[in-house]
C-alpha cells in the first residue's frame, strides 16, 4: 500500500526521467540530488541518476551530473587512498621496524611502500594483512622482551 505523498521506485525512475528530459527540476531538488551524490557516490540514488543519464543526451543538466558524479567518486577514492596510507603508517610505527626493513619483510622495494605511505597508490589486501602480521610479530617480540627484563 502506498503511502500519500510517495511514489513507486518505477514511477520515481519515470519521473526522473521525465523531468531530465523536460528541464523540470527545481533548484533545490537539484541541489537535494547532488547532496546525495556527494554523500555516497556509489550508491542507491547514484545508480539511479547514472541509469537515467545513461538514457539521456549528455547536455545540460545531464553534464553537470556526470561532473558530480565523478567529483564525489575522485573525491572518495583519495580520501579512501589517505585512510590506508595511515593505516599502513600505523603497522610501520607499530612494529618498530625502519621502512627499509619493513618493505623488505613484507615482500615489496622500499619505493613500493613509500608509495603505500604517500596514499599514491594502496596496497592489496593481502598485503594489508602481511603488513599486520608484521607488526602484531614485532609487538609480541618486544612484549616478550620487556618480560624477560
Amino acid at each position: 500500500m502506498e503511502r500519500a505523498g510517495r511514489r513507486p521506485a518505477g514511477r520515481v525512475l519515470a519521473y526522473r526521467r521525465h523531468s531530465f528530459g523536460a528541464g523540470k527540476w527545481r533548484h533545490r531538488h537539484l541541489a537535494t540530488q547532488a547532496a546525495a551524490l556527494k554523500r555516497d557516490p556509489y550508491g542507491r540514488t547514484a545508480r539511479q541518476v547514472e541509469e537515467v543519464l545513461e538514457g539521456i543526451p549528455a547536455t545540460g543538466i545531464a553534464n553537470a551530473f556526470w561532473e558530480v558524479l565523478d567529483r564525489a567518486r575522485t573525491h572518495l577514492d583519495a580520501n579512501e587512498r589517505a585512510e590506508v596510507a595511515r593505516q599502513v603508517g600505523l603497522l610501520l610505527d607499530r612494529s618498530g621496524l625502519q621502512r627499509q626493513e619493513f618493505a623488505s619483510r613484507i615482500g615489496v622495494t622500499a619505493q613500493d611502500l613509500t608509495a603505500y605511505l604517500d596514499g599514491i597508490v594502496s596496497p592489496s589486501a593481502s598485503l594489508m594483512i602481511r603488513m599486520r602480521r608484521l607488526s602484531d610479530r614485532f609487538v609480541r617480540a618486544k612484549s616478550v622482551r620487556a618480560a624477560d627484563s
